[in-house]
């Protein structure tokens, strides 16, 4: 269930999933408004595409994340105490990734 105001990323292609059968494919949760500013399941199948590990591209995307946020925050950043996002991503060879903001 959503609070009120919030955004829902996971219908949004390239936000909340994204996948590729000649790279990969990657899903996001958490804190929507934020995994739609950075394209985050896009931009962690890109990452595969052009020959990032799996887990290293989303350690990468985590860690862009944070920057972004931390750099300029949006105007729901003080609904939760922290920046809850968490992904999950697969490679075009079945090996698997994943890392989140806890």
């Amino acid at each position: 269930m959503k609070h009120p105001g919030r955004v829902g990323d996971s219908p949004i292609i390239g936000s909340g999933l994204y996948c590729d059968n000649r790279a990969g494919a990657c899903v996001a949760t958490g804190d929507g408004e934020e995994i739609l500013r950075t394209c985050m399941s896009f931009s962690i199948v890109e990452s595969m595409r052009n020959n990032l590990d799996v887990q290293e591209a989303c350690e990468k995307s985590i860690q862009r994340i944070k920057e972004v946020v931390e750099a300029h925050p949006s105007p729901n950043a003080k609904m939760h105490k922290k920046l809850t996002i968490a992904v999950l991503a697969m490679d075009k060879n079945g090996n698997v990734g994943s890392a989140s903001t806890l």
